[in-house]
């Protein structure tokens, strides 16, 4: 037995709010119901560096001036750290280019004070691209950030977007 139900419009049953919508053409609006946990956006977060970054201790958090976008505010660039605003797994990934020179870089990328992905660049010449990603079961207000592990290695950026970092929730 099939059935077919034609309405435009589902809304709650007490105050009328439009929760699901349907036009002629089939496309669907919904309020509210694509962000996470009561959230009015998704969190993600895109971010970029303009200028080379030389650690001046060890485990020093890169830190990043560009925002390309960033929903939600969770992102403090002058710090490098994301705060998760709920609980769920997160993507992050980092792409960091080295100097041109022959000095092997290291990186980390941490939940809180764990490492979740590590990197190393080779000691050729010439600039090197290093990626970090982890997939990060957090809680709400854990932090995500990457570091140059050694004092005195440097991650190199310019106005030509080389070295980025960009998180997403992606479910919980």
């Amino acid at each position: 037995m099939s059935s077919i139900l034609k309405v435009s419009e589902i809304q709650d049953p007490t105050n009328g709010n439009t929760a699901l919508s349907i036009d002629s053409s089939g496309n669907t609006t919904a309020a509210g119901i694509f962000y996470p946990k009561g959230l009015t956006y998704w969190p993600s977060c895109n971010y970029s560096k303009t200028s080379s970054q030389t650690s001046s201790a060890s485990s020093e958090k890169i830190t990043f001036d560009v925002k390309i976008y960033d929903n939600g505010d969770n992102f403090n660039a002058s710090t490098g750290i994301f705060t998760c605003p709920i609980s769920g797994i997160y993507i992050a990934t980092f792409v960091g280019l080295t100097n041109n020179d022959t000095t092997g870089n290291n990186y980390n990328l941490y939940q809180n004070s764990t490492i979740r992905s590590r990197g190393r660049t080779g000691t050729s010449s010439g600039h090197q691209t290093e990626t970090l990603s982890a997939h990060i079961n957090a809680a709400a207000n854990d932090t995500i950030y990457v570091v140059i592990h050694t004092s005195g290695q440097t991650i190199y950026a310019d106005a030509n977007v080389w070295t980025t970092i960009h998180i997403t929730y992606i479910g919980g």
